[in-house]
C-alpha cells in the first residue's frame, strides 16, 4: 500500500497509530488531517521520523528541512528518555516481595531494556534501508495498451485467441436461448 487516506475518523494515539504504520514500509502518502492525534505535540515530525519513506503528509510534501528537524527533535526526546530511569519497582516498592520476586522483576527490567536496544536498532536499520532508496521515479508497468489498440477491430474468427472465443460463446449461449444458431444474411 502507498497511499491511506484516514482524515476525520476520530484517530486519538499517536504512538500506537506510529507502531502500526511501521508495518505499511511502501506507504508513501498520508492524510491523517482532523484527527484529534494530529493535534499532538511535535506530531509531524514524529511522523517523518518513524516513516522516513513518506513523501507526502497531510497533503504537503516532506521537506529536507522537516526530515533534519525531525531527526534532531527525536534524538533530542530520545536522549530524554534515556536519562530517565525505568519505571521498574524501586527498592521501598519491593518491600513485601520475596526475593525470588525481586530477581524476576529485575530480569524483566533488562529484558524490556534488551527490547528497546533491539526496537532503537532496528528502527536505526530500517532509516539506513529507506535513506538508501530512490523513491523519485516511479517502477515501470508492463502494459499491452498500444498493441491492443492497434488490433482493436483488427480480429476475424479465426485470428481470436482462446479467452475470447470462450467470451464470446458465453454471448452466443445469452442470446441464443431456444438453440437455432445464427443465420447468415
Amino acid at each position: 500500500m502507498q497511499v491511506l487516506l484516514a482524515g476525520d475518523n476520530q484517530l486519538r494515539d499517536l504512538d500506537k497509530f506510529i507502531q502500526f504504520l511501521q508495518g505499511f514500509a511502501f506507504l508513501e502518502q498520508l492524510d491523517l488531517f482532523g484527527n484529534p492525534l494530529a493535534e499532538e505535540p511535535d506530531y509531524r515530525f514524529r511522523l517523518i521520523h518513524a516513516m522516513p519513506q513518506i513523501k507526502i503528509l497531510d497533503r504537503h510534501m516532506v521537506t529536507l528541512q522537516e526530515r533534519q528537524k525531525a531527526d534532531k527533535i527525536m534524538a533530542n526526546v530520545n536522549a530524554k528518555k534515556e536519562r530517565k530511569p525505568p519505571s521498574a519497582p524501586g527498592a521501598n516498592k519491593m518491600k513485601g516481595f520475596s526475593n525470588g520476586e525481586k530477581d524476576l522483576y529485575r530480569e524483566i527490567a533488562k529484558i524490556n531494556g534488551r527490547e528497546s536496544d533491539m526496537a532503537r536498532t532496528l528502527s536505526v536499520r530500517t532509516a539506513a534501508f529507506f535513506a538508501k532508496r530512490e523513491y523519485a521515479r516511479a517502477m515501470p508497468v508492463p502494459s499491452m495498451k498500444r498493441e491492443n489498440k492497434e488490433a482493436f477491430g483488427k480480429n476475424s474468427e479465426i485470428a481470436l485467441i482462446e479467452w475470447e472465443k470462450n467470451q464470446i460463446k458465453l454471448l452466443f449461449k445469452e442470446f441464443d436461448k431456444d438453440k437455432k444458431g445464427c443465420e447468415k444474411a
